[in-house]
């Protein structure tokens, strides 16, 4: 029986062995056989390929050796990441790349890697995006303090500090020079408020009002309280507006006004006074007179105008009552004519009357009171003037 050599199987004759010409051929054929076995080198794949050819595939980094089975081209001696110190490729992840965040691959690549170096962060490729991954969460760190006091770095961001802080940095206000602005306006845009809740300040920028104590200011400032300047108040509205509008009528102490009705006080002369229409008594006489049935109290009148008599009276002695009315002289107008209504004394106790003058006096003269009655005592009586103006302040005089 013939040996085989190891590598083609060709057949060795042993010495006592005849070798006959077809030993031979079928030699022969194992060499020619083995002989049509190519190897080819190419970046794609042979064309006719027969069972047990060879191709470097050079279309790869490194080189692959792969050999057909008849159908399809295996990997022959496939080299794995252990053996060329390579990341393994379980879950998909086909690239693992580093670089600057701005600078990423575009997307499209599903489960490839980013490690950005310039932020730190990890991306993973969605297939159309990049994915942040392994962001932590402020929850999920273990161990981190309660409260983080500053003490210990305030001096180094205090201002003239080394890392010193400014209101830009961290989105504030300056002291000076700064401008608070809403993102938008409101009736209650900036408020200052007690430590209860109630409103020292409110800025309203919707009406461009400010309240102070009130968050419902209805003029460019409203003061819910009192206000107190050891200055002035200064109003540069111009002539024809009231610099100053008042509701009470309750009298102000040192508040002096020069103008009166439109006049200047040196614009009066110096014996004019005012006169209130009424009650106010422009002269009074408590002289007892008596006023016999028919017969008058004589009353001098120097200025025109109305009047009022204000006078006490009571009946001289029980009986008939008298009539008393104001009545005018033969050198008025209205000549011998009732000036008024008139007024009944019944009893002898004092008791006070009035009787205005229904027509005015137009001249000086002498009006009456006149008695139709029992006879009456007076025993005080006062001129007033009924509709008196500032320029005509009447003189009386009674007899």
């Amino acid at each position: 029986m013939p040996e085989l050599t190891t590598k083609l199987g060709i057949k060795k004759p042993l010495g006592n062995e005849t070798v006959s010409r077809a030993a031979f051929n079928e030699n022969w054929d194992i060499i020619d056989a083995n002989a049509q076995k190519n190897i080819i080198q190419s970046n794609t794949a042979p064309a006719s390929p027969v069972l047990g050819d060879l191709w470097i595939d050079t279309s790869t980094t490194p080189n692959s050796l792969k050999k057909y089975n008849g159908t399809d081209w295996d990997i022959v001696g496939a080299v794995t990441p252990e053996q060329i110190g390579a990341v393994k490729n379980n879950g998909n992840v086909p690239s693992i790349q580093s670089g600057l965040d701005a600078e990423k691959p575009t997307a499209g690549a599903t489960g490839q890697i980013y490690i950005a170096t310039d932020t730190q962060l990890i991306y993973r490729d969605t297939g159309t995006a990049w994915q942040k991954v392994g962001a932590v969460k402020w929850g999920d760190i273990d161990g981190k303090p309660s409260n983080f006091t500053p003490s210990a770095h305030k001096s180094t961001h205090a201002t003239g500090g080394a890392d010193a802080l400014t209101p830009a940095d961290i989105g504030a206000v300056s002291k000076a020079g700064d401008t608070i602005k809403p993102s938008t306006d409101s009736t209650t845009a900036f408020q200052v408020q007690k430590s209860d809740g109630s409103i020292v300040l409110d800025v309203d920028t919707t009406n461009k009002r400010v309240g102070i104590q009130t968050n419902s200011p209805d003029q460019p400032l409203t003061v819910a309280g009192n206000i107190k300047t050891t200055n002035q108040f200064i109003s540069t509205v111009a002539t024809g507006t009231a610099p100053l509008q008042v509701s009470s009528t309750t009298l102000v102490p040192n508040l002096n006004v020069d103008m009166v009705d439109g006049y200047h006080a040196n614009q009066l002369g110096a014996g004019l006074g005012w006169v209130k229409p009424g009650d106010t008594v422009l002269y009074s006489d408590t002289t007892t007179r008596n006023i016999g049935s028919n017969l008058n109290l004589a009353i001098y009148l120097k200025r025109p105008g109305k009047y009022r008599i204000k006078f006490t009276a009571k009946l001289f002695m029980s009986g008939d009552s008298g009539i008393l009315y104001l009545q005018s002289d033969n050198t008025m107008s209205n000549e011998g004519h009732t000036m008024s209504s008139s007024v009944q004394v019944t009893t002898t106790t004092p008791t006070n009357f009035t009787l205005d003058m229904t027509v005015p006096c137009p001249a000086s003269g002498i009006i009456y009171l006149h008695n139709a009655g029992a006879t009456v005592t007076i025993t005080s009586i006062s001129i007033c003037y009924a509709d008196a103006t500032p320029s005509d302040v009447p003189d009386v005089q009674i007899f």
